[in-house]
């Protein structure tokens, strides 16, 4: 079994770094001044609702300076971690918020690494429609599932594949996606060889983890969202689908909880170390909000007990769409 889970998650996690690199580059450069500023272009076409594909990159020193309300909103978030610490309900969070289309950002505890578990769903399905994009017939193709591979351990249920069935690939990515099911995300390692999905995450300059304990940081998870936003990594149609895909998930307890009803959130949520005493308890959820000002934002925590993480998710996505969603 355990090569096999392992085959499920290598491959994935790969696609991670080379992301991280160039967006951390350009978030942690200091602030110089005075510099022109060259903002970034982007396509106009109404008929995308999820995506705003990007022409060109223009200089992004401006969102590096700070203005009131970002920092404000930063600091009481930052207070709030810090009170949900003390009271012994969290033992740390990290928080990413940047306005998309070259807007403000900031990042709360940003150096510390969460095991991303079923966040890691999100970069299989991009390599997945990589190369259903030179191969168009791979959606289509048919998998066989006899029996699941193993119980699901998740606190936070969706419902699962029948078993003894029959599923498209894209069936497949819409099972994974929207309900985060593991033996949809396991059937579909099989779809693609390992060797294809280590070229996809190299063409990304992504050295090839080397166990299953990957962890990583919020801004570098970000940068997943912030690429299908712009379209950079697949088409325009693929980005607009999976971003859609997204949009659908199930999980409403963290991001979705925070904002108010009919605001549109493509995100992605992962837990680990339910029912195993020996793992930390951790939650995250990372997405975009479709606010009048659309951003990104990704919370990562660890605590006590899924339902306070999830309400604390829920209590910072609501002080993010104060400042960006009205």
């Amino acid at each position: 079994m355990k090569p096999f889970v392992y085959r499920f998650w290598i491959p994935i996690v790969t696609a991670i770094v080379a992301l991280a690199i160039g967006i951390l580059i350009g978030v942690l450069i200091p602030v110089q001044a005075p510099f022109d500023v060259t903002p970034n272009q982007y396509e106009i076409n109404s008929a995308y609702h999820f995506i705003n594909p990007l022409l060109s990159c223009g200089d992004d020193n401006f969102s590096r300076i700070p203005n009131g309300q970002i920092a404000d909103l930063q600091s009481r978030v930052s207070d709030y971690i810090s009170s949900q610490q003390s009271a012994g309900i969290l033992d740390t969070a990290s928080v990413y918020f940047r306005e998309l289309n070259g807007g403000q950002f900031f990042s709360i505890n940003p150096d510390i690494l969460f095991v991303p578990a079923s966040l890691l769903k999100v970069p299989l399905a991009m390599s997945v429609y990589l190369q259903a994009e030179q191969s168009p017939n791979l959606l289509k193709q048919k998998v066989s599932y006899a029996a699941p591979f193993a119980p699901a351990q998740e606190y936070f249920t969706a419902p699962t594949l029948a078993a003894s069935s029959t599923y498209s690939v894209e069936q497949l990515i819409d099972a994974m996606i929207i309900n985060s099911d593991n033996n949809a995300a396991l059937l579909l390692t099989h779809v693609i060889s390992t060797a294809s999905l280590d070229q996809s995450y190299s063409d990304l300059g992504i050295t090839v983890p080397q166990n299953a304990q990957y962890s990583m940081t919020v801004a570098t998870y970000a940068g997943f969202f912030r690429v299908l936003y712009n379209a950079t990594y697949l088409n325009h149609d693929d980005s607009e689908h999976l971003l859609g895909l997204l949009s659908q998930s199930t999980f409403h307890q963290g991001l979705v909880a925070g904002v108010p009803a009919g605001v549109v959130v493509a995100h992605k949520f992962g837990e680990r170390g339910y029912n195993n005493p020996a793992i930390p308890d951790q939650l995250h959820d990372c997405g975009i909000v479709y606010a009048k000002k659309p951003y990104v934002i990704c919370i990562m925590t660890q605590g006590t007990g899924y339902d306070a993480m999830a309400g604390i998710i829920a209590t910072i996505s609501k002080m993010a769409y104060a400042y960006g969603g009205p």
